[in-house]
């Protein structure tokens, strides 16, 4: 890999970290609680709702791919082509359950914050941990559904 490949991921680290951290510092220091805690489940809702979206919409382009497998001259060919295209499916829809699994009980909790704030205080460790669990199953997800990606994985690993 280029230097330049590494100096693009330490850009993006360091973005992603200043970010956070302004964000971080607004909702507690600016906001009133009220706010903060619409902003919190208004970012969940997004951190749900837009990998969702991205998802169905790759489908939908491979779907509209499908009207130029309909033209092939050979069944082998668009018999491929469907394989392939309920294997995406397939795999878009596991990686969007996770996701919904992971970050539900996160905006669960801070709807509870409100009427009940022990309870949330005991769950938040939890919910914390299912938020970053789903940073943890993607790429062992994409590993097990791909085989092209385990074949380059074991040949960067082991040479």
């Amino acid at each position: 890999m280029s230097i330049s490949f590494f100096s693009g991921v330490l850009k993006v680290i360091a973005l992603t970290g200043v970010s956070w951290v302004l964000l971080t510092g607004i909702v507690q220091f600016v906001f009133s609680p009220v706010v903060g805690k619409i902003f919190g489940i208004t970012v969940k809702v997004i951190f749900i709702a837009v990998p969702i979206v991205n998802h169905v919409g790759m489908f939908f382009a491979i779907r509209r791919h499908k009207t130029f497998a309909a033209g092939a001259s050979m069944p082998q060919q668009v018999s491929v082509v469907f394989r392939r295209e309920k294997k995406v499916a397939l795999d878009m829809g596991i990686i969007s359950l996770v996701l919904f699994l992971s970050l539900s009980p996160g905006l669960l909790n801070k709807i509870v914050e409100a009427k009940w704030p022990k309870l949330y205080i005991f769950f938040y460790p939890w919910t914390l941990t299912m938020v970053f669990l789903v940073s943890l199953l993607n790429p062992i997800i994409y590993t097990l559904r791909n085989k092209t990606l385990r074949i380059r994985i074991k040949s960067v690993l082991f040479g």
